[in-house]
């Protein structure tokens, strides 16, 4: 979504750090990680394979790992019968949401890597992995920074799991625009906070980058979204797990 340049600069201003980046900091950013986008290599690793998502001895569905069971709480809570999953991946989460909140809702999932695209067309036509139903979806193989196929205020409920903390504060500003303009209701974030164990790749390009730890509730309201709920959980690897949700105004 193209946003004015004085909405830019308010949106860069949501870290939890206050640092502020020069003009030219800026452009350098948004031009490796673009560059990135669309050479597919702003991944941590090679694409794994689609039994590679569901390869987890701990969590079997319809054991599900904390993150995602934060995400299908706050759903469950609010009942959106429209959702859009904002970085999808192979669908594995949108695949449960599916089966939980029941077979009724309207399902959209957008995804820019063309693997994860693929695997979750398989995934989500092929009773291989649990729960082995079919998903009726809406797909959209693109970036989230625009989703031009998705009209304004025309999806209940927007989210992302484990996405936003892969890319640069600059680039997260832009989407948030972007979901804020599609959301009718709610926008939710289940993300890592990045300032403990730092995700955004590749990160021997981001050292200076890393800790601008977004300010979700100072972010949105910039956007037009009063804040539900928000928490910070310390996990196990010395990380923290932000969950935000916000309702529009």
């Amino acid at each position: 979504m193209k946003i004015s340049n004085e909405l830019y600069i308010k949106l860069l201003s949501c870290n939890l750090n206050n640092i502020n980046l020069s003009k030219d900091k800026i452009e350098e950013q948004r031009k490796i990680y673009f560059d990135l986008i669309n050479n597919n290599e702003n991944y941590p690793t090679e694409s794994p394979l689609l039994k590679d998502w569901y390869q987890d001895t701990e969590f079997t569905y319809p054991n599900i790992d904390k993150t995602k069971k934060k995400v299908i709480n706050i759903l469950k809570k609010y009942n959106p019968k429209t959702i859009l999953e904002a970085g999808s991946g192979s669908g594995k989460l949108s695949k449960y949401i599916y089966d939980i909140l029941g077979q009724n809702i309207s399902l959209t999932c957008v995804e820019n890597n063309i693997n994860y695209y693929r695997q979750m067309q398989t995934n989500f036509t092929v009773l291989n992995y649990m729960p082995k139903i079919y998903v009726k979806a809406r797909t959209i193989l693109g970036s989230i920074h625009d989703i031009k196929e998705i009209d304004s205020e025309s999806i209940e409920m927007v989210f992302t799991h484990t996405v936003l903390m892969h890319i640069p504060f600059s680039s997260v500003v832009e989407i948030a625009a972007e979901l804020a303009r599609i959301s009718s209701k709610y926008i939710l974030h289940v993300e890592n906070k990045n300032d403990v164990k730092s995700c955004v790749y590749p990160t021997n390009l981001y050292k200076t980058y890393n800790n601008l730890m977004i300010d979700y509730r100072k972010l949105y309201d910039e956007l037009g979204f009063e804040t539900l709920f928000y928490e910070e959980e310390l996990l196990q690897d010395n990380s923290h797990v932000v969950t935000y949700l916000g309702k529009r105004i």
